[in-house]
C-alpha cells in the first residue's frame, strides 16, 4: 500500500511540473501572401515558402542550450522541414523566446488532407515540448483572407510613442501618412500624452485620396498633481549595433526630473523594458504584442542597464514609475527615448548600398540604393562622425533618399554618413551594409531662412529668398504639434503666421524648402519664442 501512495506522489509531481510549458505556431505568410492562421494550402504549386512565427514559453529561466526545429508530419513519418533547423533557442533572463521562420514546404511531403507541420522545443537535457499541428493541404481551395482586427489598440506610457502596422501595399501608391482624427499628419516618432486615433492615409496616382484601417491608443496618467504642461527629463543612450558574439555595452540613462513651472522633481523609480524588433503588419496585430510587444526586464529597476548577448535585434526604454508597487497595465508612467541593440554579419553579397555623393547648389539629392533579398525587412541608419549610429525613424524601404539638415546655418561643410541593416527572415540573421556618405556643401548667403520678429507676440513672418517654403510644422517643448490661428501666403517665398493663439514658450518649427527648376528639397530646423 506504502508504494501506492509513491507512486501516486509521483505521478502527481510528474503532472504539475508539466504545466507551463508552452509552445505556440502561426502562419504569417505563404509566397509572400499575408495570413494568419491555418491550414497552409499549398494549391497546385510543388513547393511554397511559408513564413512561421514561433513562440515557447517555460515556467522557470531554462538557458540558452534547448534547440528549436519546425517539422513536418504525414502519416507516422515526421521530418525536419527545409530551413526548420532553427538552431540554439535564446531566452536571456527570460521565460519567453521567440524564432521567426522561413520555411520551404514541398507538396510531395504532404498527403493531399492529413499533412501537417508543428514547432519542437528539446531542452539540453532532451526533454521535447511540441505545438499543436497546423494542417497542410494541397489541389485544395484557397481559403479566404482573413478577417482584420476591428479593436486595433494600444496602450501606452506618457509620452509614449504607439507601435504602428507597416502600410498597406498598392500597385499605384504615390504617398502614404498617419493622420489623427482632425486629419493632421503625425508622423512615427512623436510622443503622445492624450488618447487619440491614428488612420492610415493613402494618395493614390489617379488622385484619389483614401483612409484606411486605424490604430486606438490609451496613454496612462503621470503625475496628474502637477499643472499642465509637464516636462518629463528622461533619456537613455546610445543604439549599438555588434558583431554576432559580441557583449553589448552598458545603456546610461540620466537622473531623471519632471518639472512644472518651477516646482522639478527627482525621480529614482525605474523600470527597464525590451521588446524584440520585429515588423508589425495588420495582419499579425492581434497576437503581435504578445510576443514583440514590450515587457518588463526582471530586477532591471536602476538608472542604467546593461543588456544580454542576444541573437535577435532588441529595443529598449526606461519606464518612470509613479508608484513601484503597482504593477497593472495602467499603471502610471512615462517613458524614455527608445534604442536599439542589433547583432549582424557583414556580407556585402546580403546587403550593400550605392553611392557617395556631393550636393552644392541646387544639384538634387540622388536616392541611394540597395540590394534585396526575399522577406526582408531594412533600417536605414545615420551617423555624422561615422562611429556613433542611429535608426533614421521611418526609413525602412529598400532605399532611401538623404535630406539636407539647415545648410543655411553652417559655415562649414557638412558629411553625413549612412548604411543599411538588411533582416533576413529566412536565416534570422541581420546583416550590415557598407558605409556611404553624402558632401553637403554651403549654399549661398542669399538663400538664407529669416524668422522675424524672435521673440514674437502675434505675427511671425518667414523668409527665404529665392526659395518655396512649404510644409512647416510647428510643435510645443512636449512634442505636440499645435496650429497657429491663421496661414497667409504673400508669396512661395514669404509666409505669415498669427501666433497670437499660442501659450507662452519656445517652440519647434520645420519646414521644407525647394527651389524653382530643380529637384533638390532641403529640411529646415529652427524654432522661436512666443511672448
Amino acid at each position: 500500500m506504502k508504494k501506492n501512495y509513491i507512486y501516486v506522489i509521483l505521478l502527481l509531481f510528474l503532472t504539475f511540473t508539466s504545466f507551463g510549458q508552452k509552445v505556440t505556431i502561426i502562419p504569417t505568410g505563404i509566397d509572400n501572401q499575408n495570413i494568419n492562421t491555418g491550414p497552409i494550402n499549398l494549391g497546385s504549386k510543388s513547393s511554397a515558402k511559408v513564413s512561421l512565427n514561433v513562440t515557447v514559453e517555460m515556467p522557470a529561466i531554462p538557458g540558452n542550450n534547448g534547440t528549436i526545429s519546425i517539422f513536418s508530419l504525414n502519416g507516422l513519418n515526421a521530418n525536419v522541414v527545409i530551413g526548420g533547423n532553427g538552431g540554439t533557442l535564446f531566452f536571456g533572463e527570460g521565460k519567453t523566446a521567440v524564432r521567426s521562420f522561413v520555411v520551404t514546404l514541398s507538396a510531395s511531403d504532404f498527403d493531399t488532407s492529413q499533412g501537417s507541420i508543428y514547432a519542437e522545443y528539446k531542452t539540453f537535457s532532451g526533454v521535447t515540448y511540441k505545438s499543436p499541428n497546423i494542417s497542410v493541404i494541397k489541389n485544395g481551395v484557397t481559403p479566404p483572407s482573413p478577417p482584420s482586427s476591428s479593436n486595433n489598440s494600444e496602450i501606452i506610457p506618457y509620452g509614449g510613442t504607439p507601435l504602428l502596422p507597416k502600410f498597406t501595399v498598392y500597385y499605384d501608391v504615390i504617398h502614404q501618412d498617419w493622420v489623427n482624427s482632425a486629419n493632421q499628419i503625425i508622423k512615427p516618432n512623436t510622443p503622445f500624452y492624450d488618447p487619440a486615433t491614428l488612420r492610415e492615409r493613402t494618395f493614390f496616382k489617379d488622385g484619389r485620396e483614401q483612409l484606411g484601417k486605424k490604430v486606438n491608443f490609451y496613454v496612462v496618467d503621470f503625475f496628474t498633481n502637477l499643472n499642465e504642461p509637464k516636462k518629463i527629463n528622461n533619456t537613455i543612450s546610445k543604439s549599438q549595433y555588434l558583431q554576432y558574439g559580441e557583449s553589448p555595452t552598458i545603456i546610461t540613462g540620466n537622473q531623471a526630473t519632471v518639472t512644472s513651472g518651477s516646482t522639478t522633481i527627482s525621480i529614482n523609480n525605474y523600470q527597464w523594458q525590451s521588446r524584440i524588433k520585429y515588423p508589425l503588419t495588420w495582419f499579425n496585430f492581434a497576437y503581435y504584442f504578445q510576443t514583440y510587444g514590450w515587457k518588463d526586464i526582471p530586477g532591471a529597476t536602476q538608472m542604467n542597464y546593461t543588456p544580454p548577448a542576444s541573437n535577435n535585434a532588441i529595443e529598449y526604454r526606461r519606464l518612470l514609475i509613479e508608484n513601484p508597487s503597482d504593477t497593472n497595465t495602467y499603471r502610471r508612467c512615462a517613458t524614455s527615448n527608445i534604442i536599439e541593440v542589433v547583432p549582424f554579419q557583414e556580407n556585402l553579397a546580403k546587403n550593400s548600398i550605392c553611392c557617395d555623393q556631393t550636393i552644392s547648389g541646387n544639384i538634387p539629392v540622388n536616392e541611394i540604393t540597395g540590394n534585396s533579398i526575399y522577406d526582408a525587412s531594412y533600417q536605414w541608419l545615420f551617423s555624422e562622425d561615422n562611429i556613433n549610429w542611429s535608426p533614421i525613424l521611418g526609413a525602412t524601404e529598400q532605399n532611401y533618399t538623404p535630406t539636407s539638415l539647415n545648410p543655411e546655418n553652417s559655415i562649414y561643410e557638412s558629411t553625413h554618413y549612412y548604411k543599411r541593416t538588411l533582416y533576413d527572415s529566412e536565416s534570422n540573421i541581420n546583416y550590415i551594409s557598407n558605409t556611404i556618405q553624402v558632401n553637403f556643401q554651403v549654399r549661398p548667403t542669399n538663400e538664407s531662412v529669416q524668422i522675424f520678429p524672435n521673440p514674437v507676440t502675434t505675427q511671425l513672418t518667414i523668409s527665404s529668398p529665392l526659395r518655396i517654403i512649404s510644409n512647416i510644422i510647428i510643435t510645443n517643448s512636449t512634442g505636440n504639434i499645435v496650429t497657429p490661428a491663421s496661414l497667409s501666403i504673400r508669396n512661395p517665398s514669404m509666409i505669415h503666421l498669427d501666433v497670437s493663439n499660442l501659450r507662452f514658450g519656445i517652440y519647434f518649427m520645420e519646414m521644407i524648402l525647394s527651389t524653382p527648376g530643380a529637384t533638390r528639397v532641403d529640411k529646415y530646423q529652427t524654432k522661436f519664442i512666443k511672448q
